[in-house]
């Protein structure tokens, strides 16, 4: 995935390598149960955290599919990335937060529950974790509660439905007063590895006011 980061990240959306910090962090190889039965015989994956149902059948059931624990260690990773930017020198109000597919999940879950106020997030192709066990309206208030959030995911993805990514809408916005979820054409994989896409692009320029964006960037706003 440190390959799609580092294309969603650069010139594919129109940014500008010299003038933003891109930052890629991968996940950890560990054990991972929905990989092992997609892939008998697997014992490891790179993955931030343990999960064992598909994102449908997730967000349906209040038994739990994904593992809290997991969870909130990969939280404290996430924020340490954004400690170190924070450090450098960023504003954490220029730094925007980017997953897709599992990474996707933690970027909603890092919305709801880091302490930094960020400038953004982005989720793509993805579903919000523990949805039934913890709904965002169960707990504290998030310092990001009115940070853009987009929430991008394909019409066509069997992985994670449609329907996964309606059902993590509606609980979000019970909650986040600028979140906005998207279905685009496109299924799991032609989205992951073909990031160019105006919505990223636009949604950035409308609601991040430091992004900085190269002038050579041939997408178009409409």
């Amino acid at each position: 995935m440190t390959a799609i980061c580092e294309t969603m990240s650069g010139p594919a959306l129109g940014l500008s390598v010299r003038r933003n910090k891109i930052s890629c962090p991968e996940a950890p190889i560990r054990h991972n149960d929905m990989v092992t039965k997609i892939f008998p015989g697997m014992t490891g994956a790179r993955s931030w955290f343990n999960f064992w149902n598909l994102p449908g059948i997730s967000v349906m059931y209040s038994d739990p599919s994904e593992s809290k624990k997991d969870l909130e260690e990969a939280l404290v990773w996430v924020e340490e990335e954004i400690k170190n930017m924070i450090q450098e020198g960023i504003p954490s109000g220029n730094i925007v937060l980017v997953g897709v597919s599992q990474g996707g999940a933690l970027t909603l879950y890092t919305a709801l529950h880091t302490q930094y106020k960020l400038g953004g997030f982005i989720a793509i192709i993805t579903w919000l974790p523990l949805l039934k066990l913890e709904p965002p309206d169960s707990l504290q208030t998030p310092v990001n509660k009115d940070t853009p959030i987009l929430h991008m995911n394909g019409n066509l993805d069997v992985l994670v439905p449609p329907a996964a990514g309606r059902a993590s809408a509606t609980a979000m916005r019970q909650v986040f007063t600028n979140y906005q979820q998207k279905n685009v054409m496109g299924n799991h994989l032609t989205i992951a590895i073909n990031p160019l896409n105006p919505t990223v692009y636009c949604w950035l320029k409308k609601n991040v006011p430091n992004m900085a964006f190269s002038t050579q960037s041939l997408l178009l706003c409409y």
